[in-house]
């Protein structure tokens, strides 16, 4: 009786994850085998205490048993269904809700939280009363079994035993309550010791309501978004050329139509703040409200009856980056954890599984429909295919040395990726639903090789070579209609902005001249790239209520034009992008004398300053401009 709890979860997790329990090895195998082993004894003693026929630890040890093992169970087997691992610290570190961190931030209408709460709420139960029948526990037990059960559940929920994300050798529900009581213990300490956050992460959002919208697209067709990860412009036959000796050869040479667009700069080079300016269109330096309740694409789509999906390559754990599309209305949603348990927490899974599985799938959508494809390979440490190096010499790994090995391996990473690109655009074009639909190819930021001494290779700066990011449109004859290709030829060499093409993904869905979108566009920034362009100030920035670079930096760009500034900075630096490519020419406030008061208008203060606002006791509170904030 007593050991029935713990062997009926360990069963249950042996059926959910036979293949990646016999996969471990050493150490894992230990450490799996001692959780076990500890849980089963937890619940064993919890039992034994809930099971005493008088006593006034009773009716304690019974709600006890009840409330861990209904939570640990129910919101373990939620978020499994939901991301093919469990929750450990990784997913909920960055937690800012209290209530909402306890249940995974998992959505609790359009989830299995509430309904397997209330199963294994009741299963507890039946326990509990199975035990008061069959135990007899004995006088001299009963009087020290508390106090072995009480040193249990601290053991649990204190002993570091969450392994990372991709590693979980360890019982399931003990990877719970340790993750809970860190997340709460942090909470708690925030709320009522003062304690500020270490560094914003993406939480939750709750977009309003979008009203229902009518698409008016020049011809029926589907738009995807091939979304690449930390592709340098440089590194892209942008345009097409048969004789392209860059890393994306694959893709170019399945695409000779497309529509190059050449002067394309994210609003930042952290992947965070830029997806959110990317399917939002918002300011990044919008308040902590704006931002988490703004609809993205994926809900003006689905309001205008487009089916929707989501399909990555990315570990959503990292950095709570799951949140920023949970409760995105979507039919079809893969991520990196799903694909593969094993997932890398900054590479994610293969971006040849995501392809697998996007063709599988794709047939699956009813047209019209939008979807993303979000690759994560060419991130550091880097995918490269050992076979297929073409770009030498080469490091093989994330170690070695820099210079030519170093940027040769980033560029064989690129290379790696984009065969899987070429895959899915090949065998999408092949297919009926193919030829009505709109590719538009981009990346999210760029990447560092060192130009300006980066500390990091992205996030560390809004020089050009982090944030400029390659960019093409393709569709068959007649998807697009004649004024749309016009336009966008006439921007090919436009000065472009990620804020663009959030209102050119809705001008493609037809959307972004319907009625219903006035009040959600007046706070974009972008025009779509068929219109005429409308030049205006920008924000560049690496801070802001989704997201926080440890050493702050920001900016803003207008026209070629740009200022920008790091932690070390003493004032903006100004630099024309146009005339001085590889912005090695400082041009001294007086040129960009414009640019730095709107600047100061925005961030209120240079990076260096930031402490000032970090040391403010509401410093994290909703409404509250953001690290980078008016």
């Amino acid at each position: 009786m007593l050991v029935i709890p713990g062997l009926s979860l360990l069963a249950l997790d042996v059926a959910r994850r036979a293949r990646f329990l016999a996969s471990l090895r050493g150490w894992e195998v230990g450490q799996y085998l001692a959780t076990t082993a500890g849980a089963v004894g937890l619940w064993a003693l919890l039992l034994y205490v809930g099971a005493a026929r008088r006593g006034r630890f009773r009716a304690p040890g019974a709600a006890v048993f009840v409330v861990l093992y209904a939570f640990s169970l129910a919101v373990q087997q939620a978020f499994f269904s939901r991301y093919r691992v469990y929750v450990n610290i990784d997913p909920l570190i960055f937690g800012d809700d209290l209530l909402r961190g306890v249940v995974a931030t998992l959505p609790l209408g359009r989830s299995l939280v509430l309904p397997l709460l209330a199963v294994a709420a009741a299963a507890a139960i039946v326990q509990i009363w199975l035990a008061r029948r069959v135990l007899r526990p004995k006088h001299s037990l009963r009087r020290v079994a508390p106090a072995f059960a009480t040193i249990a559940v601290v053991a649990a929920c204190v002993l570091p035993v969450s392994p990372p994300v991709s590693r979980q050798a360890a019982a399931p529900e003990v990877m719970y309550l340790h993750a809970t009581t860190v997340f709460v213990n942090d909470r708690l300490r925030r709320r009522f010791r003062n304690v500020k956050p270490q560094i914003v992460r993406v939480q939750r959002r709750d977009p309003v309501e979008v009203p229902p919208l009518l698409a008016q697209p020049p011809t029926l067709r589907n738009v995807v978004l091939l979304l690449q990860e930390a592709q340098r412009a440089d590194a892209t036959c942008i345009a097409y050329d048969p004789g392209c000796s860059r890393a994306t050869r694959a893709t170019n040479l399945l695409t000779p139509q497309r529509l190059p667009f050449h002067q394309v700069r994210a609003a930042t080079s952290s992947t965070a703040v830029a997806i959110a300016v990317l399917w939002s269109g918002l300011d990044p330096t919008e308040t902590y409200g704006r931002l988490h309740s703004a609809p993205l694409v994926w809900d003006f789509a689905h309001r205008a009856g487009y089916d929707t999906a989501y399909w990555t390559s990315q570990n959503l754990m990292f950095g709570n980056s799951r949140l920023w599309v949970q409760d995105v209305p979507l039919s079809r949603f893969v991520s990196g954890t799903d694909l593969d348990p094993h997932a890398d927490w900054l590479t994610g899974a293969s971006d040849q599984l995501l392809v697998d599985h996007v063709l599988a799938t794709l047939p699956k959508l009813a047209e019209p429909f939008f979807a993303v494809v979000h690759f994560s390979n060419i991130h550091r440490p880097r995918v490269i295919d050992r076979s297929r190096v073409v770009f030498q010499p080469t490091n093989f790994s994330d170690e070695g040395p820099g210079g030519p090995p170093a940027r040769n391996y980033y560029l064989n990473s690129v290379y790696a990726s984009d065969l899987a690109v070429a895959r899915l655009i090949e065998q999408l074009r092949a297919t009926d639903a193919g030829k009505r639909t709109v590719l538009l190819y981009t990346a999210d930021h760029g990447e560092a090789h060192g130009e300006h001494k980066n500390e990091n290779d992205h996030s560390s700066t809004v020089y050009d070579e982090e944030i400029r990011v390659p960019q093409w449109i393709d569709a068959p004859p007649g998807v697009l209609s004649d004024a749309e290709v016009a336009g966008y030829r006439k921007n090919e060499h436009a000065l472009i902005t990620q804020y663009d093409q959030a209102a050119t993904l809705l001008d493609l869905l037809g959307l972004w001249d319907t009625p219903g979108l006035a009040p959600f566009r007046e706070r974009m920034l972008g025009t779509p790239i068929a219109r005429t362009l409308v030049p205006r100030p920008v924000p560049l920035t690496n801070v802001s209520w989704v997201w926080e670079y440890h050493r702050p930096n920001w900016g803003m760009m207008h026209g070629s034009l740009k200022v920008l500034a790091q932690i070390e900075d003493p004032r903006y630096l100004c630099f024309d992008v146009l005339e001085d490519p590889r912005e090695k020419h400082e041009l001294g406030p007086e040129r960009c004398a414009g640019l730095i008061a709107e600047a100061d208008r925005t961030y209120g203060m240079l990076p260096k300053d930031m402490r000032r606002l970090r040391d403010r006791p509401d410093f994290g509170r909703s409404g509250e401009r953001g690290a980078a904030g008016r």
